[in-house]
């Protein structure tokens, strides 16, 4: 399978929201998500410049779970997130 390098319209839009206006968002990423390959060194590396580029958007916060370390097995949706500063009683944006 040939993964495309080329972005399609439909993400181009996506992108755009991200980038423009006043909304802001939260994004969680699963720590093994990082060390999964899709792709070439390349698409990977390209991968991490776009977090890294996200990471700088003041309207944009991510949030890291942690790849080890008990999840709640309950209906809860609350994860175990390492705030940018290290300190988990008092996150920082």
């Amino acid at each position: 399978m040939t993964i495309s390098t080329t972005p399609s319209p439909a993400r181009m839009e996506r992108q755009k929201v991200l980038r423009n206006g006043a909304r802001r968002f939260t994004f969680l990423i699963e720590a093994g998500a990082l060390y999964r390959t899709v792709g070439s060194a390349e698409v990977m590396a390209n991968q991490m410049d776009a977090l890294i580029e996200a990471s700088q958007n003041p309207r944009i916060s991510l949030g890291l779970i942690e790849l080890y370390g008990a999840l709640p097995v309950s209906g809860t949706r609350a994860y175990p997130v390492r705030p940018r500063n290290g300190d988990s009683r008092n996150p920082q944006r």
